[in-house]
């Protein structure tokens, strides 16, 4: 896995989580 799919599943979370 990319860390910059990380920093974007981070997000995701954030917001939906």
């Amino acid at each position: 896995m990319s860390q910059a799919l990380l920093v974007w599943h981070h997000g995701f979370s954030e917001h939906y989580g």
